[in-house]
């Protein structure tokens, strides 16, 4: 296994161990899909935190790596963008090339370096695209049961609604959870 750990200009890095001798292509997209076309994750709105996406090629069909992509962010860039640190993404072309792909058990932000990752790479062949999400939560959110500001949240109807309230009647909840649930949905059916 040989290891390449190639650190670019601009910033980004590849870090990879190999089996065999491969040869490595990079080149920059100076107009790639735009960011708000994201699938794989939750939440909105997602936006570019760079001009341009790498694309990467190898001169053969490698599933057998070891590897990571890092590109780098600033952190003042960030903050004028309304994206905290915790929200940035190194997003992957999908095969249709029709929306952006967002993992989020390869993904790994190292805020000490200011650089978000990709972990875990088997293959490097795709295009690549440092992304931001502008919204203040970092991750899910849960609103313990009960009334008040921080105990309240807002449903609105629809068939999935119907779902979740025929599963938790059917579960061992107590009358006055199961009267609230109740109430919930007709709310939101009917006003």
């Amino acid at each position: 296994m040989e290891r390449t750990d190639q650190d670019f200009k601009d910033g980004l890095a590849l870090d990879l161990f190999s089996p065999k001798d491969r040869t490595l292509v990079v080149k920059q997209n100076n107009s790639p899909l735009p960011a708000q076309f994201i699938t794989g994750t939750t939440g909105e709105p997602f936006v570019a935190l760079s001009t341009y996406s790498y694309i990467i090629q190898m001169n053969e069909t490698a599933n057998d790596l070891i590897a990571k992509i890092e590109i780098p962010y600033d952190p003042v860039q960030l903050q004028k963008m309304g994206v905290e640190e915790a929200n940035t993404y190194v997003a992957t072309l999908a095969p249709n090339k029709m929306s952006w792909v967002i993992d989020e058990t390869t993904r790994n932000v190292h805020r000490s370096e200011n650089n978000t990752r990709i972990i875990k790479m088997t293959s490097m062949d795709g295009e690549y695209l440092l992304v931001g999400r502008q919204t203040v939560d970092t991750s899910n959110i849960f609103v313990q049961y009960g009334q008040g500001a921080t105990r309240t949240v807002n449903m609105t109807g629809g068939s999935g609604l119907y779902v979740i309230l025929s599963s938790f009647l059917t579960s061992s909840h107590n009358v006055w959870e199961i009267a609230s649930c109740f109430m919930l949905y007709t709310l939101s059916h009917n006003g």
